[in-house]
């Protein structure tokens, strides 16, 4: 993987000028969002390029008269961390997972603002 140590007046738009790729794909690539996109700090490694992902999952979220949940917000586990991701019409695409051996685990953010587990695949 390639990456880039942020060094004194650097930005995110800066380093992906310089790299030729979007500040989205490098915010994505290194898990920000945000304020933390404008907040890099010196000596932070920006990685450029994203090892290949041993699988990539679509999620559906189905209601139990198996039609699709309009909107939502769940929390998802794997690769050893955890990310909370908005949905719309019971959809969550191209998440890329680079170990499955760590497992997965989707909570579903309920009415009281809580998290239920709703699936828990070990590999």
């Amino acid at each position: 993987m390639n990456y880039y140590i942020v060094k004194d007046r650097d930005t995110l738009w800066g380093i992906s000028k310089k790299f030729n790729v979007t500040v989205k794909r490098l915010a994505e690539i290194n898990d920000l969002s945000g304020s933390s996109i404008h907040k890099i700090r010196i000596g932070q490694k920006i990685y450029i390029n994203k090892i290949a992902a041993e699988l990539i999952l679509k999620i559906i979220l189905l209601d139990l008269s198996f039609k699709p949940i309009s909107k939502g917000i769940v929390r998802l586990e794997y690769d050893g961390k955890s990310k909370e991701v908005t949905f719309k019409d019971g959809i969550i695409n191209n998440i890329e997972i680079l170990d499955h051996s760590k497992g997965l685990k989707v909570y579903y953010k309920n009415i009281k603002d809580d998290f239920d587990l709703i699936a828990h695949h070990k590999t």
